[in-house]
């Protein structure tokens, strides 16, 4: 079950000794809880990782992900939502993103520069092979062969997705449930920072924000801990193909 954000904020009243909001108002709070939540996404990209199917844009080697608006549906024809950052493409999803085909590989672009430069104009298929990405446009990706002119083609992908700013303090948060203490210390730090004319409340407001840090460091180290990854076969061992 999700936790609205007034759960959060009414523990940081406690927190404040300020449960009537003569210092800080809920407004501000909200503001704060939202903005705790964005950058839980920037430091941890994979809090918000979605996994869905996307219609690519026909002719086109360049694809952007989802911006939110009704030009990117999913199978079922719901909007998808704002993509921040690609994680990884998985399948093809044949011509209705339901139909799940040929794995997408990930490849070097100045590799394939190399051995077909002609690749970004001739040749079209609706089943995409391989797919580049270059971090510093994060929002943009390219795939091999040329998206069909004609035939729909789908592709199942991972990505970042902006998380949905709470409007109210009886509006669910939308980073997962496992991230409430972190969010609420980063609620915290930015409370105590308000008060620049209290030493105090300074030093209270970086200890809450190290915590953030620390606990979000501390999360990514267990999950890599348990990270099934670790627990692959070794390259020598053969795979069934």
């Amino acid at each position: 079950m999700a936790t609205t954000a007034g759960t959060i904020i009414d523990q940081a009243e406690i927190l404040l000794q300020d449960t009537t909001n003569v210092r800080w108002g809920t407004a501000e709070l909200l503001s704060w809880l939202n903005q705790g939540q964005d950058q839980i996404v920037a430091l941890k990209p994979d809090a918000m990782a979605k996994v869905v199917s996307t219609k690519l844009v026909a002719s086109k080697t360049r694809q952007s992900l989802p911006d939110g608006t009704a030009n990117y549906k999913d199978e079922n024809g719901a909007t998808l939502r704002e993509g921040l950052q690609l994680l990884d493409i998985f399948r093809n999803m044949g011509t209705t993103g339901s139909s799940p085909g040929r794995s997408i590989s990930i490849v070097d672009k100045n590799l394939l520069d190399l051995t077909d430069p002609t690749w970004h104009y001739i040749g079209r298929s609706n089943v995409i092979q391989h797919y580049m990405y270059n971090e510093k446009i994060p929002k943009v990706f390219y795939v091999y062969p040329i998206v069909h002119a004609t035939t729909q083609t789908w592709v199942e992908m991972m990505y970042v997705a902006r998380p949905t700013a709470a409007a109210t303090t009886a509006s669910d948060i939308d980073v997962p449930d496992n991230y409430i203490s972190i969010l609420l210390d980063y609620l915290l730090y930015r409370a105590f920072s308000k008060s620049t004319d209290s030493q105090l409340h300074l030093t209270k407001a970086m200890a809450y924000y190290e915590a953030f840090i620390r606990a979000l460091g501390a999360y990514t180290a267990a999950e890599s801990g348990f990270d099934p990854n670790n627990n692959r076969m070794a390259p020598s061992v053969s795979l069934r193909k």
